[in-house]
């Protein structure tokens, strides 16, 4: 608030050949005139925009021993509590003994979607690497989740020690099956080995992750 004084004078003036001019009659006649703010308050506004959000856990996942050649699977949610829906691209930087399918994830406002981490050493050792995912969160656009692994040997294949003592005739007995079964020949086969059904197993339990990711209820 200011405050403005307005001074009005009224008067007479008279003016005399050789004297001049001067006041005859002056009224002074103050005004105080307030002038009120113009300062006008308003209310605050909040003003919100609808967006994606990222959110799953961040802690290292540590696959612990595996065997070389064999396969270690870890599932991975990815929730959105956002408005809007949240997609991730997901890659890997560090050691190729993991990898993930799918390279991507979409979950839908209030919804969630999966990602599996596939651990599937060729050499002996410690592995390590980053799985990186790439968002269209403006909080979290990049997101790190450091992965370990160590890979050990194959357990060595044990051999019956030879004694070098062989019974004549229970030899000669088995030589003589063998040469009765040669010419009917011999239906068996070989059983896979465990690296084989590894292979097999990993995609199909893979596929079998997603769709229990996508039928999982919101």
């Amino acid at each position: 608030q200011s405050e403005m004084i307005l001074e009005m004078r009224s008067g007479v003036e008279v003016c005399v050949d050789v004297v001049g001019c001067f006041d005859e009659l002056a009224i002074d006649s103050p005004f105080d005139t307030l002038i009120e703010s113009l300062e006008q308050p308003f209310e605050p506004v909040s003003i919100s925009h609808p967006l994606p959000v990222l959110n799953t856990e961040t802690e290292p996942i540590d696959f612990g021993d595996v065997l070389v050649g064999n396969a270690g699977v870890h599932e991975l949610y990815l929730d959105n509590p956002g408005e809007l829906t949240m997609m991730a691209n997901a890659s890997i930087e560090g050691d190729d003994a993991f990898r993930t399918f799918p390279d991507g994830v979409t979950a839908s406002p209030e919804s969630n979607d999966g990602i599996v981490i596939i651990y599937e050493p060729s050499s002996e050792g410690e592995h390590r690497a980053d799985l990186v995912f790439a968002s269209n969160d403006p909080a979290r656009p990049e997101l790190r989740i450091e992965l370990l692994g160590t890979a050990i040997p194959l357990p060595a294949e044990t051999e019956e020690p030879d004694t070098g003592v062989a019974d004549t005739a229970e030899s000669d007995g088995l030589d003589g099956e063998a040469d009765k079964s040669e010419g009917s020949g011999c239906a068996c086969s070989a059983a896979p080995s465990p690296n084989r059904l590894w292979s097999l197993l990993v995609p199909l339990s893979v596929l079998m992750l997603r769709r229990r990711y996508r039928s999982k209820p919101e």
